[in-house]
């Protein structure tokens, strides 16, 4: 959620076009919205917004329906970061494409390709929300390209020299997440036996507020 809230964050300011319910919520960019107001703000969504990016079981039962539970393989995440060579070549192998090529191919994408913000994009961003004068500049910016100029995110002033930017997500939320998600992991871990409790995955509403809490940390 972390990721996807600051993704959102980003996308907000560059195409908020595509971005509609955000507009309503925290009026046209530029506008800084921690991750706290952003959960609140997607809760209220239909379906919950953002949070059905969660609903995995479902999402995977659908793929079942249409070309049979045979046909649907899980890959966690977490196997791509343990060993990414090998998670490209097993997929390239399910989907039957050449998996050098594949290879080759990620290889040659830039390192910064859809990179998150740094912890410096978003305190130029927070500016905004402190100054007046900055809003009223921004309208005459006469791209998304000068706004990211601006955060330092291109051009000759671009900032590399920063962490990556990150979220804490409040504890009452945590649990929230928690139990939205230990439904559907326990229906995706038991249909296609993915021993998901292996990466650290709650998949019991039961599990203790001391598993929770220390689970949560990864949401």
């Amino acid at each position: 959620m972390e990721s996807l809230y600051l993704q959102e964050l980003r996308g907000y300011h560059y195409h908020p076009a595509m971005y509609e319910r955000f507009l309503k919520t925290f009026g046209k960019p530029p506008h800084y919205f921690s991750i706290e107001e952003w959960l609140q703000a997607v809760w209220s969504f239909d379906h919950h917004g953002a949070f059905s990016h969660l609903r995995v079981a479902d999402t995977a039962q659908a793929y079942a329906d249409v070309f049979g539970a045979d046909n649907v393989v899980i890959m966690p995440y977490e196997e791509m970061k343990r060993d990414n060579r090998a998670f490209l070549v097993r997929l390239s192998q399910l989907i039957g494409i050449d998996a050098e090529e594949s290879l080759r191919l990620c290889e040659d994408q830039p390192a910064t390709r859809n990179a998150r913000w740094l912890e410096a994009h978003v305190e130029r961003l927070q500016e905004f929300n402190r100054s007046p004068l900055l809003r009223w500049q921004y309208r005459y910016l006469k791209s998304f390209q000068d706004f990211k100029r601006y955060l330092g995110v291109m051009g000759p002033d671009k900032i590399v020299d920063s962490p990556s930017a990150r979220a804490t997500i409040p504890a009452e939320w945590k649990k929230k997440i928690l139990a939205f998600t230990a439904p559907q992991l326990d229906a995706i871990d038991s249909q296609w036996n993915l021993s998901l409790e292996q990466y650290g995955y709650v998949v019991s509403e039961t599990e203790t507020s001391t598993q929770a809490a220390t689970h949560s940390k990864a949401a």
